[in-house]
Formats: C-alpha cells, structure tokens, sequence
C-alpha cells in the first residue's frame, strides 16, 4: 500500500468491526503510512524479567594480536521487527588507550524463540583483566523509535542473563 488512492493521502482505514486505524504521516521516522491490509496493530503483550532470563556463556580465542569473545545465549522471546533488539554489551577492562571501554551492540537479525544466539567481539589483546558481558532484551511500544538499552520513554529493558571472564 503505497498511502495514496485516487490521489489523496490516506489519513486512516475504518474496519468493518468498528476499529479505526489513523494512518501516520511517511517519513524516516515513521514504519509505513498505513497498517498492510490484515494488519492489526496492537501493543506486544507485557513481559517478566523471567520471561528473557537465559544463561549466557563467553570463549575468549586469539586471533591476530587480538581476543575474540563469542558470547551465546538462548532468546526466550523472538524478535521479529524493529521495535525489539537483544543487546550484547562488553566491559572492557583496563585505563589505557586500547583498554577500558565497553563494546558491542544489537543482535542484527531476526531471532526466533528458543534459537541460540552467538556474536563474536573483538579486543585488543593487550586488555587484561574481568570482562563483563551483558545480554539485555530490549523493546519500545513506539512506532517511530528503535530499541536501546538507554532508558528512553516508552522502552523497557529487561536483563537476559551476565557472564564473567578473567583473562590474565
């Protein structure tokens, strides 16, 4: 559905049962101007801390001057679109240029419930120290933001489960 028919801006859709769907303007802030037809928006159901909750492990390797941290972990919950991300997070050690940081990101794809999720980071091998990795379940209710583990109003972030490792 491209928002437009006969030349005028769909402004909202009224479904036989009553339901009305106010079509938002397009833009790069915005999903589509309108639901797909079928479509039926509604807010994601509400989710425990224990719904996430998943035990998360790290293999630390070398690789050409530096370590690789492969962390993995089992999503509880699927993420399907862009309201939602797993966020892996790593502490690194240390207070020189190279050391004392944190890393990492989203999980950059779609992740179905009960599939094990890995990602690799790497680090300068000159970082010694406890490496603290995070895993964290993101999701905003808002049409027009992407989730981040950053507090925003509308976001709720939930702890998938931490792990530690000392590289000496």
């Amino acid at each position: 559905m491209d928002g437009y028919v006969g030349g005028e801006r769909i402004v909202k859709i009224a479904y036989s049962g009553g339901q009305v769907v106010r079509c938002a303007p397009r833009g790069p802030a915005h999903e589509r101007a309108c639901p797909a037809i079928g479509e039926t928006r509604t807010a994601p159901p509400p989710l425990s801390d224990a719904a996430v909750k998943a035990p998360v492990s790290v293999k630390v390797r070398r690789a050409s001057g530096e370590r690789v941290l492969t962390v993995r972990f089992q999503a509880r919950v699927a993420v399907n679109n862009a309201r939602a991300a797993y966020w892996i997070s790593v502490h690194v050690p240390g207070a020189s240029g190279k050391c004392g940081y944190t890393t990492g990101g989203p999980v950059s794809h779609d992740v179905r419930a009960g599939e094990e999720v890995g990602t690799s980071q790497r680090v300068s091998d000159a970082c010694r120290g406890r490496f603290l990795v995070s895993v964290t379940y993101t999701r905003t209710d808002a049409s027009d933001a992407f989730p981040s583990p950053g507090g925003d109003p509308g976001m709720r972030a939930l702890p998938v489960g931490e792990r530690s490792v000392s590289i000496p």
